[in-house]
């Protein structure tokens, strides 16, 4: 499974959600976060970011039978017109809005800053960042509705993408035609964000799927209702469970979590549930009666997918007051999060290492998880 991106903290979400049941392998593409950034034109051409990318498929391809690939914006653009020599490696794609070819006034734009200055593109966009996290450089991407954190990471994100790198990118743009996406054989899901200024549905994600219109590999594609530019960290949760389900459905059973927790349970080489360890685990109450101190936080132990009691749905069930689970283990849960879905308590992965204190940056996302929480929820309790 490979998650294409233009930086790598912009898909935190789904590494973590997905790496508890395959393999994830991540990639900065050529000029962004900490892959080389060259002085030539060549290496920003979608040509030559397909050719990496098979290279990379072509090294790792002994780790499974066939590739997921997730993909972003114009990255779904490069996938398509790199298709044809990445069949081979490719058992399904996945595009998060979706880039099409640019509209005339579009291309009038793009060709308008490719020709400005350097120092005028960096002043213009310096203006551009006035209000900080609520400046018109961060409004481009986001919902109305995207918490202050997500709005720090992604000014963040704005200010590290340099102008020059943008330039070349934009320079040797090509652009894939209605023939290119239907070169497409494979499983291909769409997914955008009903509130997506940056590519609007309509223009985007709706083209493409007309362009497809018959194909049996297209499917009914999603749009999230809350969700902009950056659906997948927006509104995580309803990305991973669409693409989690739509893998399954499609008979990715290597990653259904229940086949997965049967087959640890009933593996005797697996000590993590064996009778003394359950032993201790059934004697531990499974949430605290009362929060922490003056706090909303109920500590708890780990939930077992086949508990009578402490399973997910149980849980919810039984303690309507708590809204929220964050589960700071490593490791891969014993139980599946998506039964979660359809309960009045959602799921947080937000892993840290055992025994081992937290780093600052383990900290402070913690806390801005629960004061997002806690913002569109006041009075609901939060298990940890």
């Amino acid at each position: 499974m490979i998650a294409r991106r233009s930086h790598l903290e912009q898909w935190s979400e789904q590494i973590v959600h997905f790496a508890q049941c395959a393999n994830v392998l991540a990639i900065d593409l050529c000029g962004h976060g900490k892959s080389d950034k060259p002085l030539t034109d060549a290496p920003y051409s979608p040509t030559s970011l397909g050719q990496d990318i098979a290279a990379i498929l072509e090294i790792y391809k002994w780790k499974a039978e066939g590739f997921l690939l997730i993909s972003h914006s114009y990255g779904c653009n490069i996938l398509t017109l790199s298709y044809p020599q990445l069949r081979d490696h490719i058992k399904a794609l996945i595009f998060i809005c979706p880039k099409v070819r640019p509209s005339p006034a579009e291309q009038k734009d793009m060709d308008k800053f490719i020709q400005s200055p350097i120092f005028l593109v960096n002043t213009v966009r310096l203006l551009d960042r006035r209000g900080g996290t609520r400046s018109k450089s961060v409004g481009r991407y986001l919902a109305p509705g995207a918490s202050e954190a997500l709005r720090r990471r992604q000014l963040k994100w704005n200010m590290e993408n340099e102008t020059w790198v943008a330039k070349k990118l934009m320079k040797m743009a090509l652009w894939a035609t209605p023939e290119d996406y239907r070169k497409i054989d494979c499983p291909l899901l769409l997914i955008g964000g009903q509130e997506d200024r940056f590519t609007p549905v309509a223009t985007n994600m709706d083209m493409i799927y007309s362009y497809m219109a018959g194909m049996p590999n297209i499917a009914e594609p999603f749009v999230i209702p809350n969700g902009a530019h950056q659906a997948m960290l927006e509104e995580p949760d309803m990305v991973n469970a669409i693409t989690y389900n739509w893998l399954i459905a499609l008979g990715f059973s290597q990653m259904d979590f229940s086949n997965q927790l049967i087959r640890e349970i009933n593996d005797p080489n697996n000590a993590k549930w064996n009778l003394k360890n359950y032993a201790k685990w059934t004697k531990t109450v499974s949430v605290s009666s009362i929060p922490v101190k003056s706090s909303l936080f109920r500590p708890m132990k780990t939930m077992q997918q086949e508990d009578p009691v402490h399973s997910p749905k149980k849980f919810a069930a039984q303690h309507p007051e708590i809204g929220l689970v964050i589960d700071i283990s490593r490791e891969a849960p014993p139980y599946v999060p998506e039964d979660f879905e359809g309960t009045t308590c959602t799921y947080r992965k937000l892993a840290t290492t055992s025994k081992i204190p937290p780093t600052r940056e383990e900290v402070k996302r913690f806390s801005e998880v629960a004061e997002a929480f806690w913002k569109e929820n006041p009075g609901k309790h939060i298990a940890v």
